[in-house]
């Protein structure tokens, strides 16, 4: 079933539990992660693939197993269509997903189980399963040294926004047999109830949401919402190689220094840690250049 907005009345569907909300260009890993929602234990009742004005119908995107709603929002940028998808959202729970990731089969159901435990003001993300790799000494230093500049510690194990602005992905986490970690940064997959909801468009910038997922945690903080990790419920993250910008290293440095600014995070720790990515950058040109 394919509907779009104007065919379908959303008040049919108040009652049901689960909504699932993409803010999407319409991405080639868009239907991997259709097929992941299809196999999980859980499913949603709609699933609302937002897309820019005037575009995102150019493919047909369609399950026998939930409703698939396509709406083009009245602006472009990835946070401003999720605003625009949550406000058609009727039932009592959310899902803001990226469309580049696809759920492991138990994962939709372990968020909800864990939201529905919590209850309201509190949100839920699954982890990016991170396969093993191997840490030499020079990786281990840069990475101490990394830590030390934004944050203080030599080690940051959690999930954080550190005293630059910058979050940190603690690689002991999703190790971790908890069945809740509180954390201060999730990334943006998030489960919520949708009276929890950001509905307003907090990224001031157009393009690429860099770092987006970080405004919208300070935001939640604001609102007392408390944010929680889920290390039994996994992601992978798919990487897009079709239309896609390649990164900007100024526009993540203007993203990174807006955060900073406006809501008083040390600018002098992000502009030495912008030094260590320098350093590493020439470093690891000088030793390609050695070994030719």
């Amino acid at each position: 079933m394919n509907k779009t907005a104007t065919e379908l009345d959303f008040h049919q569907i108040v009652d049901f539990s689960l909504t699932i909300v993409v803010a999407t260009v319409g991405e080639s890993t868009l239907e991997n992660l259709i097929k992941s929602i299809e196999e999980g234990d859980l499913l949603p009742v709609v699933l609302i693939l937002s897309f820019p004005p005037n575009s995102g119908f150019e493919r047909c995107y369609s399950s026998n197993k939930f409703k698939i709603i396509k709406l083009n929002a009245d602006n472009s940028g990835q946070v401003h269509q999720r605003c625009y998808a949550l406000k058609y959202v009727k039932t009592t729970r959310v899902l803001q997903v990226d469309a580049d990731i696809v759920f492991h089969r138990s994962t939709i159901k372990i968020l909800v189980d864990s939201i529905t435990s919590l209850g309201k003001g509190n949100v839920v993300s699954p982890l990016i399963n991170q396969h093993h790799k191997t840490k030499n000494f020079f990786y281990q230093s840069l990475e101490s040294l990394r830590c030390l500049i934004l944050d203080g510690s030599f080690l940051i194990k959690e999930l954080k926004i550190t005293k630059a602005g910058v979050p940190y992905f603690g690689d002991d986490l999703v190790h971790q047999q908890s069945s809740l970690v509180y954390v201060e940064w999730l990334h943006s997959v998030r489960l919520y109830y949708t009276e929890d909801a950001v509905l307003y468009n907090y990224y001031p910038f157009a393009g690429k949401a860099y770092f987006e997922d970080v405004v919208q945690a300070l935001e939640f903080k604001k609102r007392n919402v408390k944010l929680w990790a889920v290390p039994l419920a996994l992601i992978e993250h798919c990487p897009i190689v079709d239309n896609q910008e390649p990164e900007n290293d100024i526009q993540i440095r203007r993203a990174q220094r807006w955060i900073t600014s406006s809501y008083r995070f040390s600018r002098f720790r992000l502009e030495v840690y912008y030094f260590l990515i320098l350093f590493k950058r020439v470093f690891m040109k000088l030793l390609i250049i050695r070994s030719l």
